[in-house]
């Protein structure tokens, strides 16, 4: 057997369970499928239409490290958007939110906190798909973006040209507020314990916090204008 007989018959094989396997052998298709070159990649392209959406959305993820034109032309064309879930809706303008200004969700997808333009905080329940407690911070700007910490016990508020909150999430109580104001203040992200936060001002500085001391920890300078949010690892 040639080897160019090997790679026919493994693309056939491909083929096959792309169109008769079940979910778990068509996706373990798609990685064999890279091994084919150019033959291997119209395979997974062509699995965007895939009738499974598992399927779909490996060969999505999959096409995302391929810098073929005409991969990056089907990821174009695809519509990533049905990969997600509907949960459900809360209206905008009515008498318990007025203005949603900022949102965020908990990693676990099971607390959803809604600040709006009166600077009133709603924690939703998104199981039960009801408000848990309604709290307002005494806060002298709008706020501008909210963070949940990964541990979901803490709440990161904060506002442009001002300062960050830190509030308990379980019972609406304020932790602590930053002791340093900015001219440029612009945004929090906690570490994946829950036990530090980040702000990041000015442009160029990195402010830690240690939650439960509720002090400083040293900062980090960076000679170059850093991102508004800042993810920790």
């Amino acid at each position: 057997m040639t080897v160019n007989d090997a790679v026919l018959g493994g693309i056939e094989r491909v083929k096959q369970l792309l169109a008769y396997g079940r979910v778990e052998q068509k996706i373990d298709a798609l990685l064999d499928a890279f091994e084919y070159g150019e033959a291997g990649l119209d395979l997974i392209i062509q699995a965007l239409q895939n009738s499974e959406v598992d399927v779909q959305e490996a060969a999505y993820w999959l096409l995302q490290e391929s810098t073929e034109p005409k991969t990056k032309l089907a990821l174009q064309l695809y519509n990533p958007y049905l990969f997600f879930e509907y949960l459900f809706t809360i209206e905008r303008y009515t008498d318990e939110v007025r203005s949603i200004a900022c949102v965020d969700i908990s990693q676990e997808l099971q607390t959803l906190v809604i600040c709006n333009y009166d600077n009133i905080i709603q924690v939703w329940n998104m199981q039960t798909k009801r408000v848990i407690y309604t709290f307002q911070p005494e806060a002298t700007k709008e706020f501008d973006q909210i963070a949940i910490a990964p541990n979901n016990r803490v709440l990161g508020l904060w506002h442009c040209l001002d300062l960050a909150e830190v509030w308990d999430l379980k019972i609406g109580q304020k932790i602590f507020t930053t002791n340093i104001q900015s001219e440029e203040f612009w945004g929090v992200s906690f570490s994946p314990d829950g036990q530090t936060l980040v702000s990041t001002r000015d442009g160029y500085k990195l402010t830690f916090w240690d939650i439960n001391e509720q002090k400083i920890i040293p900062s980090i300078f960076i000679p170059e204008n850093i991102h508004r949010r800042i993810p920790i690892y």
